[in-house]
């Protein structure tokens, strides 16, 4: 069984999540003018996602070395354990925010405007599949947000995680939703990059605002 052009043993592999995180990086620190530093070779705004456990993506920037300006992680997650324990893992000195509420809530609640107002960079996991009917109306608060911080900031990167169960996910649907993302960004895009979740596939897909 393949999804995309990962096989299901190799979207199983952790490596093909570390894969996306530096892909995501990467796209950053070798296509984008705005949202990189060339002189501190570190990014100029914030990259926001869900935190997890202990938030392996903040430990790749900070290997990375792309945190060494005034640019933050913003780690978001629903679960007040894992909150504290990234908290506590990273400690006081590191240049991160650590915020208990759902990625949604971030990114439209105005109360969360202090999180949000310089994120350049955000990886966005959907709880909705690309098979569902309801996936394009769900994601236009995040395309609404990617937009405005393209306006604020001459660039912004959007990257999308969805579910793509292969006993449900048909082509049709994979060409709906590239159909939909490239729509969005104005340049054909590929829905082709696969791994595997704890629980199931997720497609992977970077949009690029800008640049």
């Amino acid at each position: 069984m393949t999804y995309g052009d990962y096989t299901y043993e190799a979207c199983r592999k952790p490596e093909a999540k570390q894969a996306t995180r530096l892909r995501a990086l990467d796209l950053v620190r070798e296509h984008s003018c705005n949202l990189w530093s060339p002189s501190k070779g570190g990014l100029r705004y914030d990259w926001m996602e869900l935190a997890g456990h202990r938030a392996p993506m903040l430990s790749t920037l900070l290997r990375e070395g792309a945190l060494n300006g005034t640019a933050r992680f913003i780690g978001v997650d629903t679960d007040e354990a894992t909150i504290e324990d990234c908290r506590s893992h990273y400690g006081p000195e590191t240049p991160a925010v650590w915020v208990q509420d759902s990625m949604r809530s971030v990114l439209t609640a105005k109360r969360n405007l202090p999180h949000r107002e310089n994120v350049g960079v955000l990886v966005y996991d959907s709880h909705d599949a690309i098979h569902d009917s309801r996936l394009p109306a769900r994601l236009q608060p995040i395309f609404k947000f990617a937009g405005q911080q393209r306006e604020r900031l001459g660039e912004f990167l959007l990257v999308l995680n969805v579910t793509a169960d292969n006993r449900y996910t048909k082509q049709v649907h994979r060409d709906r939703y590239s159909r939909l993302l490239s729509g969005e960004v104005g340049y054909e895009v590929v829905v082709d990059q696969s791994y595997r979740s704890k629980v199931t596939p997720m497609v992977w897909t970077a949009l690029r605002y800008g640049f």
